[in-house]
């Protein structure tokens, strides 16, 4: 049997998370959807039939039970999945503990493995004395607040920038200048 290398068991793994991710919020879809035509169902034989037996009503009862608790478990398999595959997707090759860091010519510090935003914020940081307010960063940078926010913590993680609560926003400090 061949070896894999471990890109590949990554590779696998998440597209395992993606297919899983898919399949739950298939489950959830048909569970929303059994859920509404057996109570239209129900409906429409309890109008035409001018009342229901209460052997009916117990198994509607029992469907519908069974509706909800497939709902919800495959709604929270839909969120769990969801989660995991977008942690994956912002997950860098540095995690333990603090970004290793390198010196270029001009005294400017660089670190591998950083993605093109995280490069940018840094970047903006350097050129504003390596401190500026959160939402000053969202609004230079032309991207969300949640994105900003996602991008930060990751630079945080690394030991790049420490975030410091400012009122109703966060300030930013430069870790390494």
């Amino acid at each position: 049997m061949p070896e894999t290398d471990s890109n590949t068991r990554m590779r696998i793994g998440k597209d395992s998370d993606q297919l899983t991710l898919v399949l739950f919020a298939i489950i959830t879809v048909f569970a929303l959807l059994s859920l509404a035509v057996s109570t239209s169902v129900f409906l429409v034989v309890g109008f035409l039939m001018n009342g229901f037996q209460p052997l009916e009503e117990l198994l509607y009862s029992v469907i519908v039970i069974t509706n909800l608790v497939t709902l919800y478990f495959s709604a929270m398999g839909t969120l769990r999945g969801y989660r995991k595959f977008i942690s994956s997707r912002t997950e860098q090759p540095a995690r333990a503990g603090t970004a290793s860091r390198e010196v270029k010519n001009g005294g400017q510090v660089t670190v591998p493995g950083l993605n093109q935003n995280e490069e940018l914020i840094l970047e903006i940081l350097r050129k504003n004395g390596g401190r500026m307010l959160q939402n000053s960063i969202v609004r230079e940078v032309n991207m969300s607040g949640p994105t900003v926010t996602r991008i930060l913590i990751s630079l945080e993680n690394k030991g790049l920038v420490e975030r410091k609560r400012h009122g109703m926003t966060n300030e930013i400090l430069l870790e390494m200048r």
